[in-house]
């Protein structure tokens, strides 16, 4: 911007250079004049606000819901026999639901998130009861914090940016993953309970106490209206070495002999720490058989594995006005990113942190 306004009023006097001699009378008044439209052009380019409509900053929007007693874990026979899930008798279903905004630190605390109706109303009622935990928890880079109320780890969600977090009203959010287009009655009909967004079932061999040593795990897992789910181990030193999927009724392919993720596709020597599942259909049912290990024993280490499994969600009913689906009421609803939308300011895009807009787990002890 300064090139361009040194130009602009640079040029036009270049024929008339040689006239603008020290001696000259009016060259002094002129000097001063241009130094001074200069340094306030100067003035402008550093202290004026650098985003505006067209020139946004951009932020990333992500909705944790936290679920329980929606996963069945046994230890004993590895098997993947049968279709159905077999949930604990009577199952509670709780549900935890926190939003996060992740962008610059400076602009993300004070002049994004406090536009936010839900996140200005977790800030007064921290101060009214006196409690930080309840309010709105930013971090910035490398900060982080295990106590949260999800039960995962907060902090910068993205290297170089801050994060920040707060709950929600409700359980869910209003997040709804809708019934649309499908006429599996595990998606749509009364096979799906109030709140109950993901099915699995989770069984793996016996642990060992012996260093170093792969455990078979064998993990069911299904979204309600999902195409893409997740499961993740959180247990210290430990990793996946190996896996593979099927879907629906279908037999779980022979185990791949090496290492391999994908034909071609090494999975790395430290293993990995995350599977990723996609599906052409919705509510598709994942089956899958991994070999978790590398753990480093430690005293008091029984060879628990620790993990989750979770499913995404991008869709939302009014992000898919006019698109000729005909979503009606029914349709999938996430009601914490419209709020987010609806009160960002004009300098400001939103957009997913990650695979999905809301991400739905439960822990699992196997």
């Amino acid at each position: 911007m300064i090139v361009i306004i040194s130009l602009s009023l640079t040029l036009p006097l270049t024929p008339f250079a040689p006239a603008l001699s020290p001696g000259r009378p009016h060259a002094k008044g002129f000097t001063l004049i241009l130094g001074a439209l200069t340094l306030c052009a100067g003035l402008w380019v550093l202290l004026r606000f650098p985003f505006f409509e067209g020139g946004e900053i951009k932020v990333y929007f992500r909705q944790g819901v936290k679920v329980s007693g929606l996963v069945d874990g046994s230890i004993g026979t590895v098997t993947l026999e049968g279709t159905d899930f077999v949930l604990p008798p009577k199952a509670r279903v709780d549900v935890e639901s926190t939003v996060s905004l992740t962008g610059p630190p400076l602009y993300l605390r004070k002049r994004v998130v406090p536009r936010i109706p839900s996140a200005a109303k977790a800030i007064r009622k921290a101060k009214r009861v006196g409690d930080a935990k309840v309010g709105v928890r930013c971090y910035d880079g490398s900060e982080s914090s295990s106590n949260s109320s999800q039960g995962e780890k907060e902090g910068s969600l993205r290297k170089g940016l801050g994060s920040c977090f707060w709950a929600t009203d409700d359980g869910t959010g209003g997040f709804h993953p809708g019934d649309v287009n499908s006429d599996d009655e595990l998606v749509k009909g009364p096979g799906w309970g109030e709140n109950e967004f993901i099915r699995a079932g989770i069984s793996a061999s016996p642990a060992s106490s012996a260093a170093n040593t792969n455990r078979t795990v064998l993990v069911k897992i299904q979204g309600r209206n999902a195409r893409t789910c997740r499961i993740y181990i959180d247990s210290p030193h430990t990793s996946i070495s190996s896996y593979s999927v099927s879907t629906g009724s279908n037999p779980l392919p022979i185990p791949r002999k090496g290492r391999e993720m994908q034909w071609g596709y090494d999975i790395p020597s430290g293993g990995v720490g995350e599977v990723r599942l996609w599906a052409k259909n919705w509510g598709e049912v994942f089956n899958v058989r991994m070999e978790v290990g590398g753990r480093i024993q430690t005293q008091g280490d029984d060879g628990t594995i620790k993990g989750r499994v979770a499913c995404d969600w991008a869709e939302y009913q009014s992000g898919m006005i006019d698109v000729g689906n005909g979503i009606g009421l029914n349709g999938p609803k996430i009601p914490a990113y419209e709020e987010v939308l609806a009160y960002l300011p004009d300098w400001v895009l939103s957009t997913k942190l990650a695979d999905g807009l809301v991400e739905v787990w439960q822990a699992f002890e196997v």
